[in-house]
């Protein structure tokens, strides 16, 4: 119960500490990286209950939120994006837990994931694949939450590659362009 508590105000923690201390909380020796961080990543592993992992989506929400207004203050310091790149696994993971009440809440909250990532660079490339999972998940409930944000997730600005079967004829394809 206490690391339930814990993990739902995690967010809200990494929220005051860049507010209050600045982004040196993000450097490589802050205060987020070395002790808040660690307790994230952990209370997002698979051996903590589903009680714990269930805030996991709320708390990425609450870093994407933090690294965005970062982002619209001025480029990403190396050692924000490197955290960046800790955080999105984690919310991918979310979508494959075993739990489908995990994934249920990574479904219903996936406009707040992507409005929270959406202006960091190259997030939605990770994110939109894990959102398709999220509509082929096995559970009714969890496809259905899904469904609830595809206008959000269709207006991101992912970078998602075009199959070429489905791509136009284009010059040096070995097909005549039309013109």
């Amino acid at each position: 119960m206490v690391r339930r508590v814990a993990a739902q105000h995690l967010g809200t923690m990494v929220r005051n500490a860049v507010q209050v201390q600045g982004r040196s909380t993000l450097e490589a020796e802050g205060k987020v990286v070395k002790l808040l961080m660690p307790l994230y990543e952990e209370f997002a592993s698979n051996e903590q209950p589903d009680s714990v992992r269930l805030q996991t989506t709320e708390n990425c929400v609450a870093f994407g939120k933090v690294m965005s207004s970062l982002a619209e203050e001025g480029p990403l310091r190396e050692s924000e994006i490197k955290l960046l790149k800790r955080i999105l696994p984690l919310i991918v993971e979310t979508i494959d837990d075993r739990s489908w009440r995990v994934r249920w809440t990574a479904a219903a909250k996936f406009a707040d994931v992507i409005q929270a990532y959406d202006p960091l660079p190259d997030a939605m490339d990770s994110l939109v694949p894990a959102y398709e999972k999220l509509l082929q998940d096995p559970e009714a409930e969890v496809r259905t939450a899904a469904t609830f944000n595809f206008a959000h997730v269709a207006k991101c600005k992912a970078m998602v590659p075009v199959p070429p079967q489905n791509r136009p004829p284009q010059d040096g394809d070995g097909e005549a362009v039309a013109g």
